[in-house]
């Protein structure tokens, strides 16, 4: 699947609109090529303009759900969602994103892997003013603290300390008591 990408430029919009991308999140459904259909998927959706909501909401954000809310989620999946949660929150409300996505972000700061845990707070610090702040201040918050009080892992402390520093002027002094 990694060569389809070079394939996927050739193709027309209106073919990679009806053919494509249904073709993809058709396969989608198999957990073990998520991985490799989400790249292809992200490489269409990342070129400005190239899909419209309506067709994103009708082609693609149904299987992005089912593969949000799958109990076996490859880690390699999870890391590319997580990755590309720009692009998703272009097309959908932050309503929708917060409860497809915000699992998934709470899910890579509890895991203990560093690389997703690292990704997940970056992904905070910019999708911090699309989301809602009160599932900001009940969901993650609580979460990057509890990162602070027991990963041993020095620069996921750090980029901790950095998440929470770049929001403070944002976050009510509340919050953090």
């Amino acid at each position: 699947m990694t060569n389809v990408r070079k394939v996927i430029d050739n193709f027309e919009k209106k073919t990679l609109v009806r053919k494509v991308i249904p073709a993809l999140t058709e396969v989608l459904k198999e957990a073990s090529l998520s991985a490799a259909v989400l790249n292809n998927l992200f490489h269409i959706l990342s070129k400005d303009k190239f899909i419209t909501t309506t067709e994103f909401r009708a082609a693609v954000w149904p299987a992005m759900i089912q593969i949000c809310r799958s109990k076996e989620l490859p880690a390699q999946t999870l890391f590319l969602l997580l990755k590309h949660s720009e692009i998703i929150l272009k097309y959908v409300s932050s309503s929708e994103f917060a409860s497809n996505m915000m699992p998934l972000i709470q899910k890579s700061l509890e895991c203990g892997v560093p690389k997703l845990q690292l990704l997940a707070l970056d992904q905070i610090k910019v999708l911090f003013k699309s989301l809602d702040y009160g599932l900001f201040k009940t969901s993650l918050v609580p979460r990057m603290l509890k990162i602070l009080e027991e990963t041993t892992n020095m620069p996921v402390m750090i980029k901790s300390i950095e998440t929470f520093r770049d929001l403070q002027d944002s976050i009510d002094v509340t919050t953090i008591k």
